[in-house]
């Protein structure tokens, strides 16, 4: 899907760079990056390190530091537009959203090394507990001090950073030739195509799934002949996404808009207690939302079909 064949719902490929930055972050631990996914961290750092460190890994006050990344990973997961454009552990994020993003990222940083601390400040402790018979929970035997690291060790492996990108267009410096330069010029260019159609589809079909969930729950279970139970989270989940999807849809999307616009004035007025007590309302918001579940499906799939894979390599 080119620019041009959008054209009329889309905007261009300038406005769509000027509207994202790309927030890379790099946090480290106790054995190993955070770019590796979460089985892998525990599994590595039991490996290349000691019995001592494997003590470490599973204390709590260890874990509420995973904790504390992962929960920054979802924040961001509902701010982000889905884009694979910059390497492990980049995020491209709206513009409009920059402000929050950044403040919100120092809070967790603040939190992070706050549970930093309170894990140093316990390794006496956990020492203690490890140096006791296996019969009372540690290590026995194989407890050795030699193997322990000092708490200025634990501290220097644990970081929590990020920096703010922009994905600019190459441009002419003394010793590259002007071929070069428009030969990585047009690469990027691709490279942004293929991001724009990812980030609609991606966006689309968010919608479909929050919207197909809301549907079915609003419909009559027929095996059973009842209700569906109507959870608190579906309407909710449904609403903050919509919130979010004026500064997410940096592609200027109208068809998207317009499909987002049309749920809103359906939730308009209404909760998820009174969809839950009123069958009517459930029966009419049911068939409405099911129509456009199904035209979002649509969508979502014509867009995944037109989509040029060829440009998305290297993302």
């Amino acid at each position: 899907m080119s620019e041009l064949s959008e054209a009329t719902e889309r905007r261009t490929l300038e406005e769509i760079k000027d509207a994202l930055v790309f927030v890379v972050i790099e946090t480290h631990g106790w054995g190993v990056n955070r770019k590796l996914g979460d089985d892998d961290y525990e599994t590595l750092a039991a490996k290349e390190l000691t019995a001592a460190s494997k003590n470490l890994t599973k204390d709590p006050r260890y874990k509420a530091i995973r904790q504390i990344v992962r929960a920054t990973d979802r924040w961001l997961e509902d701010i982000e537009v889905r884009v694979k454009f910059g390497g492990p552990g980049s995020r491209a994020i709206p513009v409009a959203r920059l402000e929050e993003v950044v403040d919100g990222l120092e809070e967790r940083r603040t939190a992070y090394f706050e549970a930093v601390e309170t894990f140093i400040a316990a390794l006496p402790e956990i020492k203690a507990k490890a140096s006791l018979p296996k019969s009372e929970g540690g290590l026995g035997p194989l407890y050795d001090e030699r193997q322990w690291p000092t708490a200025a060790d634990i501290k220097s492996r644990f970081e929590f950073e990020w920096s703010v990108e922009e994905r600019l267009t190459p441009s002419a410096k003394p010793g590259i030739s002007s071929r070069t330069v428009e030969r990585e010029r047009d690469k990027l260019r691709k490279k942004w195509e293929g991001a724009a159609d990812t980030i609609e589809t991606g966006l689309f079909t968010e919608l479909a799934k929050l919207v197909s969930k809301l549907a079915e729950r609003c419909t009559d279970d027929k095996e059973k002949g009842k209700a569906r139970i109507f959870q608190y989270t579906t309407v909710e989940n449904l609403r903050d996404f919509l919130e979010l999807l004026r500064d997410r849809n940096v592609t200027g999307s109208k068809r998207l808009e317009e499909i987002a616009t049309r749920c809103e004035k359906l939730l308009e007025g209404t909760d998820a207690q009174a969809i839950r007590d009123s069958d009517s309302l459930r029966g009419i918001l049911g068939e409405k939302f099911t129509a456009i579940a199904k035209e979002l499906d649509e969508t979502a799939t014509v867009k995944s079909r037109q989509f040029n894979f060829g440009q998305a390599s290297g993302f």
